[in-house]
């Protein structure tokens, strides 16, 4: 948003050898003026005690006072359940100013909207309801580090400056500023480099200049480009009790991972997928992708394969026993009713029959269920049957190592362990699937390639089992630790990055390598009670970073619908989007990791498990 002139004031003196290029961002960067020496990203006690002015300011409904903060900026935005009805963003001012804080001058400025939201008329009578009317309001307040000028490899792209949602970007032309913090970045969900064009732009007056290079609008047009790091905290704790939040969540703590922890988080997933069903009679399924600070679903109805994936998930949470019987049977039913949903095909909408990824998923989730007393769902079953019928009849070709491939070789691999019938095309498919894949193209394929490779082992021995460790191991090569994170992104601990490049952040996909590795820690030929501790430390680690991955009370705070996107799981920690198969994923990881410690914990030493261990009673706490 663009800052008046009156929030920043240009140093005037002519520009010499002695003196910094930028006057103001030397300032905001403490190092000039008495006032402005000393910017700096506030202490948490700095910052509780700016949050505790601000929320007397607004919730007791007093004028903002003067107050001293060594921010470089400040936002204060304001929430009534999910909605906003006020938000400003001020830069701090110049060094000999005497004029009120940047808090305050926020704080006035938001409270200006809040009362033209929650008294729309406005009234001098209406003020004294105010108090009242700001007793459930969410509060957020952002504080800002020093303004650090970006240089030109940094202008020629930003990314490799700008963190996402840790970082805050600023624009200056002349004495105007425009100032878009980590939180706003994160819901616009706009790249760096657009966003920074943007805003010259629109302090430039000329929309035209959006499309133009950083380093031109600086070489040409006298425009500053700034980031900056910031100390976030909002009223989403107990009783409205403000928090340290990170990219607009709080941390969750690896000693919190526990099973307890674990099964509220398979609660939690069943809660989205329950909430994003469909109301009505047109019996479309899930929503699509939800923007969880929008509140709204992009595409309005889920594709079949994503719908799929997470009435599977459910079918796999319904067989856990640590889950309450209740809350099992809530995940059975779900699932039914989006098999049911899918099995009832309108106008218009993609049918189950005409997306072969979709049928073969479906294919093993109904092979899970009983459906003596459910007719619509015997003839989906039969659809899907005859599909991967067709496709083990088809001529054979070369594999390209898709998923799709991953998924149809896993569901004729499930199909040949359960009824026998083309036993040598499954693995015909899956041999030439994996011999086609380089090892570190085969993570990417997971769980679907390690779970037919055991679907075919049965109880026998895991012609692949050296092979498939191999790429565990290679998977946990690339698992962040809190080494890697330190302790400020921390929130990364535990996630899969894909690639060595120093750019890649590890995002919802992680779900897929870890769903398999929880898999093969329940099973001893692929897990001996040796490395039992260190692959449970590993994968308490990947469980941690999904359940970081879920939208908490404090994303659901800043949603128009809190109700929609609770629980459901993020597509990366500063993504706001929730597409059904990440949640779906999440399912099955959880799912994995309670059944296999449940067997383990229950096998006989030299016992062994199945490929799919049937989670079992109430696995011990985990550190």
């Amino acid at each position: 948003m663009a800052v008046s002139a009156a929030s920043a004031v240009a140093q005037q003196t002519p520009p010499s050898e002695n003196q910094p290029a930028d006057p103001l961002a030397e300032l905001l960067a403490g190092r000039g003026g008495a006032k402005a020496s000393g910017a700096r990203l506030p202490s948490p006690t700095e910052a509780m005690d700016a949050y505790a002015a601000v929320e007397s300011w607004i919730r007791e409904w007093k004028e903002p006072e003067n107050f001293e903060t060594p921010a470089a900026a400040v936002r204060v935005s304001v929430f009534q359940h999910g909605r906003p009805v006020g938000e400003a963003s001020e830069v701090v001012r110049a060094a000999g100013v005497d004029a009120p804080s940047a808090l305050g001058l926020a704080t006035a400025r938001a409270k200006t909207s809040i009362r033209r939201e929650l008294l729309p008329r406005g009234g001098v009578l209406g003020a004294e309801m105010m108090p009242e009317l700001t007793a459930d309001l969410t509060l957020s307040v952002e504080l800002a580090g020093p303004f650090t000028p970006l240089s030109r490899n940094e202008l020629l792209d930003p990314e490799i400056a700008v963190r996402p949602g840790l970082t805050g970007v600023a624009v200056r032309v002349g004495e105007f500023w425009a100032v878009e913090f980590p939180s706003q970045l994160m819901a616009s969900g706009t790249a760096p480099a657009v966003r920074l064009a943007a805003m010259a732009a629109t302090l430039l007056e000329d929309p035209a200049l959006g499309v133009e290079l950083l380093v031109d609008l600086q070489s040409e047009r006298g425009v500053s480009f700034y980031r900056f790091d910031v100390v976030h905290l909002a009223s989403v704790g107990p009783d409205g009790a403000p928090v340290f939040l990170t990219r607009g969540n709080r941390i969750v703590e690896r000693s919190a991972v526990t099973t307890a922890s674990l099964v509220r988080f398979a609660e939690g997933l069943i809660d989205h997928a329950e909430a994003i069903r469909i109301d009505g009679e047109s019996r479309f399924g899930l929503m699509g992708t939800i923007h969880a600070a929008r509140g709204i679903a992009d595409p309005a109805v889920a594709l079949p394969t994503q719908q799929s994936l997470v009435a599977y998930g459910l079918v796999r949470l319904a067989g856990a026993p640590q889950l309450p019987q209740q809350t099992r049977e809530r995940a059975r039913m779900l699932a039914r009713g989006i098999l049911s949903d899918l099995a009832h095909v309108d106008p218009g909408e993609i049918a189950p029959a005409d997306d072969g990824v979709a049928c073969a998923i479906l294919w093993v989730a109904l092979a899970g269920l009983d459906l003596a007393d459910a007719p619509e769902l015997r003839a989906l079953q039969r659809t899907c049957e005859s599909m991967l019928a067709a496709h083990a009849a088809a001529p054979s070709s070369k594999p390209r190592g898709t998923v799709a491939e991953a998924v149809l070789a896993w569901a004729v691999a499930e199909r040949a362990a359960r009824t026998g019938l083309d036993r040598e095309f499954a693995e015909s498919q899956l041999r030439a699937l994996v011999r086609e894949t380089p090892k570190g193209g085969l993570v990417g394929l997971m769980p679907w390639v390690g779970w037919a490779e055991l679907a075919l082992a049965g109880d026998g021995p895991v012609a692949s089992a050296v092979y498939l460790r191999e790429v565990r191991d290679a998977v946990w090569t690339y698992q962040l630790t809190l080494r890697d994170t330190g302790i400020e992104e921390r929130d990364l601990q535990g996630g899969i990055v894909f690639t060595s490049g120093g750019l890649s952040l590890p995002t919802w996909n992680s779900a897929r390598p870890i769903a398999f590795a929880a898999t093969m820690l329940g099973d001893p030929r692929l897990t001996t009670r040796e490395e039992m501790p260190g692959e449970v430390v590993r994968l308490i680690d990947a469980m941690r970073f999904l359940q970081q991955l879920a939208a908490g009370p404090a994303v659901a705070a800043f949603s128009r619908r809190p109700e929609l996107v609770r629980g459901g799981i993020r597509a990366a920690v500063w993504d706001p989007h929730q597409p059904p198969e990440a949640t779906a994923l999440a399912m099955l990881a959880v799912a994995e990791f309670l059944g296999s410690l449940e067997t383990r914990e229950q096998a006989a030493p030299e016992g062994r498990s199945g490929p799919h261990p049937a989670p079992g009673g109430a696995a011990a706490e985990r550190p």
